[in-house]
């Protein structure tokens, strides 16, 4: 029989080329190296003839069954482990030896580092190292680049902050609008002239001491801040009554009505001063557009008129705002020169709000007396409405200068201040009253708006 010398490895049966000293498999010492075979090492040298055997009665003889115990494989209690050189590595020459790298290796298992025959093998220590691969890096896709760009666009599109970037990733609803700097909203309320300067969302605002907390949930509050100037009294004494409670509330999107929580002034100012407000209003889930929010002015439970304020760039308002005519028509009454120098029509008028449906209407006028008669006017001159309804001037007015006109006076001014149906045309009637005793007639004259 033939014999192909082998070189088993006896730890992991992997076979070698002969002469080799070390498993290219596992590292480990190999003791069958002369490439003679097994039996012959351990009969001495010479091998025994393993021919046909004879028969036997009850089969075949168990002595030619069995093996002889030199080409038995080893266990790992029988064969000690001799951990291999550094410098052994057939493959490749540098430091240490890993029996997973160089050509043909065999990739490295799984569990690398345990005991191959599990914890009974004495002494087995794995030779540290890598495998002798590296794992491959990981390239950055051209698309999460594209992306990013987008991103930073996209957030300076939208002014940056908070707001862009809530409206960019669709998360705004948690904390909704923080700031708007709205342009051009300016009305007056009780003859106070208001500027709506800019407005505010929060969870809480440290200055009001109404909000105990910060809100929980979806809960936020929206400031409204404004710009206040109380106009001269024109020696008059002028009272402005600003009610903030029941003249103001916030009307959101949904059409809900929202009363102050607490303003920075509750009181209102006095004539000639000029100041900084705020109003905080408390809102059931966060406002994603401040623009989208009213102001209503006007207390209804009293019966004023209420104006609608939206809170956006340049709202249109100007069917609140004061008309004024200068007229300087001259016409004669009770003997005397007269001029109609000029007037105007408001809502809003010296502390007051006029009634829902009804606008102040004042007027200014001069005398000049070129005769030698005195002449004594009071509450002389009324003005026609719409519905030929004729009103007396207000407590406001200031017909005092025309009580008493001496001959050739000359420049007596005052004015007179009438609270009345407004007229859709913008047409008004001045009735002046007839003298005592028809000392002189009526005159009637138009004013148109």
């Amino acid at each position: 029989m033939s014999y192909v010398p082998t070189n088993i490895c006896p730890i992991c049966q992997n076979n070698n080329p002969p002469g080799q000293q070390v498993c290219s498999r596992c590292g480990a010492a190999l003791t069958g190296s002369s490439g003679v075979p097994p039996t012959v090492q351990a009969y001495g040298g010479s091998s025994p003839q393993y021919g046909t055997p004879p028969p036997y009665a009850g089969g075949s003889s168990p002595e030619y069954n069995a093996v002889p115990p030199t080409m038995q494989a080893p266990t790992p209690s029988d064969v000690p482990y001799t951990p291999p050189p550094a410098t052994s590595d057939p493959y490749n020459s540098g430091v240490g030896y890993n029996p997973y790298s160089g050509p043909g290796a065999p990739l490295p298992p799984t569990n690398y580092g345990a005991n191959p025959y599990g914890a009974s093998m004495p002494g087995y220590a794995p030779t540290p190292g890598s495998y002798g691969y590296a794992p491959p890096k990981k390239k950055t896709s051209p698309w999460l680049v594209v992306g990013l760009v987008i991103l930073v666009v996209v957030l300076l599109l939208c002014g940056g902050g908070f707001w862009g970037f809530s409206k960019l990733l669709g998360v705004g609803s948690s904390d909704g609008q923080a700031n708007l700097n709205p342009k051009g909203i300016n009305f007056k309320y009780s003859g106070v002239n208001m500027t709506v300067t800019s407005l505010a969302q929060a969870k809480t605002f440290d200055d009001d001491s109404y909000i105990y907390e910060s809100s929980t949930g979806s809960t936020r509050y929206v400031r409204v801040n404004l710009h206040e100037a109380y106009p001269e009294s024109n020696g008059r004494r002028v009272y402005y009554f600003v009610s903030y409670t029941s003249g103001f509330k916030l009307m959101t999107a949904d059409n809900k009505s929202i009363k102050p929580l607490q303003e920075k002034y509750y009181t209102s100012g006095s004539a000639g001063q000029s100041r900084e407000n705020w109003l905080d209003f408390k809102v059931d889930k966060a406002v994603e557009d401040l623009s989208q929010l009213v102001l209503k002015v006007g207390n209804e439970g009293t019966g004023e008129m209420v104006m609608s304020i939206p809170l956006k760039d340049n709202p249109d308002l100007s069917k609140y705002n004061d008309k004024a005519i200068t007229p300087n028509k001259a016409f004669s009454y009770a003997g005397m020169s007269w001029t109609l120098k000029n007037a105007s029509q408001s809502y809003s008028f010296a502390g007051k709000q006029a009634q829902d449906g009804q606008v102040f209407v004042t007027i200014s006028l001069v005398a000049n007396n070129p005769t030698e008669n005195s002449y004594y006017m009071s509450d002389f001159v009324l003005l026609i409405g719409p519905d030929n309804s004729k009103v007396d001037p207000d407590l406001y007015s200031d017909l005092s200068q025309f009580y008493v006109i001496e001959p050739h006076d000359t420049n007596v001014e005052g004015f007179a201040m009438y609270q009345i149906k407004a007229s859709p045309t913008g047409q008004y009637g001045l009735y002046f009253l007839p003298g005592r005793n028809n000392a002189w007639p009526a005159q009637t004259l138009t004013l148109q708006f």
